[in-house]
């Protein structure tokens, strides 16, 4: 999981700890950092929610650019997934800011993308997520993808709406 200490954040700090105590993986916080006396408060929530959640976690900060630092945390760390908010401290009417953006253009591995929420009601332990949506238009990547989300979704005991937009002769 991604941190720079903003709600956005926030979000994906709650729900990579839930994945990641429902799973049973590791879980990895990477913050970048350009003042060492801040990053060690900046990823003190992390630390905090994941022992909540009961997951097994490491802090890994980095000088390098916020992008570069995470791509790099995900490849030394074999990460099987990036959680990451849509958008950081610096805000903008953009969909999503222009870290996440470079992470999902360039991850070793898949990607979620979070979205600010408020999430503190989440009884610790149970899974993040009860409902998934699968989009699929039929391709080969789409299909991945759904193989990815109906495994996602076994592993939390998550039901599953699929929905097809496309050509019928291509799904």
């Amino acid at each position: 999981v991604a941190t720079d200490g903003s709600p956005s954040a926030e979000t994906a700090e709650r729900i990579a700890a839930g994945l990641a105590g429902v799973a049973g993986a590791r879980l990895s916080i990477a913050h970048a950092y350009s003042n060492p006396d801040r990053a060690k408060e900046a990823v003190a929530r992390a630390v905090e929610i994941a022992e909540r959640e009961g997951a097994l976690a490491d802090v890994a900060l980095s000088t390098d650019a916020p992008a570069e630092a995470i791509l790099t945390t995900a490849s030394d760390h074999d990460a099987d997934l990036i959680v990451i908010g849509s958008v950081g401290l610096a805000t903008s009417d953009q969909l999503f800011g222009s870290v996440p953006r470079r992470v999902v253009t360039h991850a070793p591995c898949d990607v979620l993308l979070t979205r600010p929420r408020n999430l503190s009601n989440r009884e610790p332990g149970t899974a993040p997520y009860r409902r998934l949506l699968i989009a699929t238009d039929g391709s080969s990547t789409a299909d991945r993808a759904a193989r990815k989300g109906y495994a996602l979704a076994h592993r939390l005991e998550a039901s599953v709406t699929l929905v097809f937009v496309g050509h019928p002769k291509t799904g």
